[in-house]
């Protein structure tokens, strides 16, 4: 990943760590973080909380929107 309004490929969703920052998140599923913060305070996307902070896993979000989940 190396700009936001760069477009997710197959190669560079492959290079992002398991674990996800906000930015990654919003990056992979293409919307901005407040979106995603949004999303995720709703509870309508996979997310964990670390203290303050959300964190997304890879592998879930793939699921996800790929319709395998529900959150």
């Amino acid at each position: 990943m190396t700009a936001t309004t760069e477009q997710p490929t197959a190669e560079g969703v492959a290079q992002l760590p398991e674990v996800l920052s906000r930015e990654q998140a919003a990056w992979m599923l293409q919307v901005s973080p407040r979106v995603l913060d949004e999303t995720a305070k709703a509870d309508q996307i996979p997310h964990r909380r670390i203290g303050r902070r959300r964190v997304y896993s890879k592998s879930a979000l793939l699921a996800f929107v790929g319709g395998a989940l529900v959150p």
